[in-house]
C-alpha cells in the first residue's frame, strides 16, 4: 500500500455501527487542472472506532480536509475506485454559507491516532474540540 495526503473538500460523510464498532465512510474531491479543464478525483475514506464517532458531526458537505492514510485502487465492474485508509484528518476549514466563517489557523486542529478513545505516548490534557 501506499501512503498518501488527500487535500479536498468533503463531499458526503455516513457512519454507521458494524459489529459493535463506528465506522465512518466519507468522500474527499480533490481538483486539478489539466490542459485548462477542471478534473476532480473523488476518493472514499474509512475511518473506524471512536475517533470515527467523534469527528464524524465535523466533517460537514463542503467543509476542507487534509485526509492522511494508506491509499488503495479497487476495481469493480470496469471502474477504478480510489480508496483511503484514514490515519490522521485535518479540518482545515468549514462550508462556506454566508453565516459560517473559516476558522483562523490558529485553532485549527489535526486529529491524530490516539485522539480518541487511544490514550497512551503522546496523549496529554488538552481538551479535545469534538
Amino acid at each position: 500500500m501506499i501512503s498518501a495526503t488527500v487535500i479536498g473538500h468533503v463531499g458526503q460523510a455516513a457512519i454507521e455501527e458494524r459489529g459493535g464498532y463506528s465506522v465512518l465512510r466519507f468522500s474527499v474531491a480533490s481538483n486539478r487542472k489539466i490542459k485548462g479543464e477542471q478534473i476532480t478525483t473523488w476518493v472514499d475514506c474509512t475511518l473506524l472506532g471512536k475517533r470515527a464517532e467523534g469527528l464524524a458531526p465535523h466533517l460537514q458537505k463542503g467543509a476542507r480536509v487534509a485526509v492522511t492514510g494508506e491509499l488503495w485502487v479497487k476495481e469493480h465492474e470496469g471502474k477504478r475506485y480510489v480508496k483511503l485508509d484514514v490515519a490522521n484528518v485535518e479540518l482545515i476549514g468549514r462550508p462556506e454559507p454566508s453565516e459560517r466563517r473559516e476558522r483562523p489557523a490558529s485553532e485549527q486542529r489535526r486529529v491524530e491516532r490516539d485522539d480518541f478513545g487511544g490514550g497512551g505516548a503522546g496523549s496529554d490534557d488538552e481538551e479535545i474540540p469534538f
